[in-house]
């Protein structure tokens, strides 16, 4: 891979295992082989159109806005990494440029490993979750890390200086969004609470209507004659 342009809008999608790496001597591999996975999946996904591989790698290189590599070492990567994935394995998707730039240490692999994190928690089809501080940490490093509270808040304020991501507190938790800014987050986590406590109140007035035609229907039944069979 040799470069890549500025662009916010695209993003390299792959299993965030790949990331729980010890050996900081290999980082630069390890980042590497999720870049180039994330490639080599997106090529065969259809979005990419049904000509040569050529021409596949021409249309990813526009799509996820980045230049150089080999279709060989795509398949290579791809195929090997796909051997290592099982059916329970937690994705995630990152801008191209954090990949990039923490790849050639422009960007502490800690925030890469948080943002990550942070995606594989609130998934692909919502755009804000709840989560807890220990699950983030699992998220991040694949097990429990002596990340202690003031590193943890250090992290989470250099990400959002960096509007990588938005975390509000939340009881013992958060929210947390990649998409929304602060404000934003808060409005719409406002909107669900509110469209959660109508929805729990119409539920509970269903239940009393159900439990008031019970007991009509109990009234009604006791005025009915008895017949006597014969």
């Amino acid at each position: 891979m040799s470069k890549y342009t500025e662009n916010h809008g695209h993003y390299f999608t792959f299993p965030l295992k790949l990331l729980w790496f010890n050996n900081p001597v290999n980082q630069k591999k390890t980042i590497q082989d999720c870049i180039d996975y994330s490639i080599w999946k997106f090529m065969d996904s259809g979005k990419c159109g049904n000509g040569t591989d050529s021409s596949k790698h021409k249309k990813a290189q526009e799509l996820l806005n980045f230049s150089g590599g080999t279709i060989d070492k795509y398949k290579n990567t791809g195929s090997r990494i796909s051997q290592t994935i099982t059916k329970g394995d937690i994705y995630t998707s990152v801008k191209t440029s954090y990949l990039f730039d923490a790849m050639e240490n422009i960007l502490k692999l800690e925030l890469l490993l948080m943002v990550a994190a942070i995606k594989s928690i609130i998934g692909h089809k919502r755009n804000f979750a709840k989560a807890y501080t220990a699950v983030i940490i699992r998220r991040m490093y694949g097990h429990e890390m002596p990340l202690s509270r003031r590193q943890f808040t250090k992290l989470v304020s250099d990400g959002m200086a960096k509007r990588m991501f938005t975390l509000i507190p939340a009881g013992r938790g958060y929210y947390v969004s990649i998409r929304f800014t602060a404000n934003e987050l808060k409005e719409k986590v406002l909107q669900n609470i509110t469209k959660y406590e109508g929805t729990r109140i119409e539920a509970a007035q269903a239940g009393k209507d159900i439990r008031t035609l019970k007991k009509q229907l109990q009234a009604e039944y006791k005025q009915i004659p008895k017949t006597c069979t014969p």
